[in-house]
């Protein structure tokens, strides 16, 4: 018997020899069940018992930044319902009487809040010292006059907080020329946060677009088109049905080339294949 399979007959007896030639184990290795299984998993039986060392290891997260991620990702879903208009009206608006239609939102900026009349907009943002005082009654937002924003920025940044990506601003053109200027680069500044926006009074209507992008008139448009490199040279430009056509021109931060075209009955798309333009409707 002892030819037969070459083991001792201590080892005979026991079992053991193949067993732990093949395994390395020891006989309390063998009762406690837990080499092969600690060697695979680095587990102590603290953290079997826990399941939570894959579990840290694998995210490095505690349960409070899981809790902040889930209330971070439920924000990202809330902001993507935004499917509606975020409109703004500044200091320079002239009465509105504007159709809001259900998932817009109205905010009034400052002075803006006198274009709307008491009750209109869902907030009042501003330091009011344009308006000259702080109105009653109303969801306000009230800011230090000595701040780094201007209350038509205060108000995009909230639309934008809200989930928002489509912006009109009312007001914003005309009075200060540096607050003009200062609401052209708010143009900007939407184009760097995704979203795009207008700025409308009833003498022109000034947008901006990005790369690959286009804008289109309709044939009923009149009045005169302007169009500008802006914050660098735009590269692509092409200009089609007005007065004044380009295709694939490129467009210098420093020359105003675009300036003064016309529309003339006819549908007009400026689009741009790299780099931004400022496209300015004077009615």
């Amino acid at each position: 018997m002892e030819g037969g399979n070459g083991m001792y007959g201590e080892q005979t007896i026991t079992g053991k020899y193949d067993e732990k030639v093949d395994t390395g184990r020891s006989g309390e290795q063998e009762i406690t069940g837990k080499y092969d299984e600690k060697a695979a998993t680095g587990r102590s039986a603290e953290q079997e018992m826990t399941g939570k060392y894959d579990e840290k290891a694998a995210t490095g997260r505690s349960a409070e930044q899981e809790i902040t991620d889930k209330a971070d990702k439920q924000m990202k879903t809330d902001k993507q319902m935004k499917t509606g208009t975020c409109y703004v009206v500044g200091a320079m608006a002239q009465a509105l009487d504007l159709n809001c239609k259900p998932g817009d939102f109205l905010i009034a900026a400052d002075k803006g809040y006198l274009a709307l009349g008491a009750g209109k907009a869902d907030l009042v943002v501003g330091d009011f010292d344009s308006l000259g005082y702080q109105p009653e009654g109303e969801t306000i937002i009230c800011h230090p006059t000595r701040k780094d924003d201007t209350d038509m920025m205060l108000a995009v940044k909230i639309g934008l907080e809200k989930g928002y990506t489509d912006f009109v601003l009312f007001g914003g053109i005309g009075g200060r020329l540096s607050h003009t200027i200062a609401n052209i680069q708010t143009l900007a500044f939407l184009l760097d946060k995704d979203a795009r926006g207008k700025l409308c009074s009833p003498e022109a209507e000034i947008y901006m677009i990005g790369d690959g992008e286009s804008l289109c008139f309709d044939a009923q448009t009149k009045g005169l088109l302007s169009v500008f490199a802006f914050g660098g040279d735009a590269q692509g430009v092409t200009i089609s049905g007005a007065e004044y056509e380009l295709s694939g021109a490129k467009l210098d931060s420093s020359f105003p080339l675009g300036v003064s075209n016309a529309f003339c009955g006819k549908e007009t798309i400026v689009c741009a294949q790299r780099g931004r333009l400022l496209i300015v409707h004077e009615k």
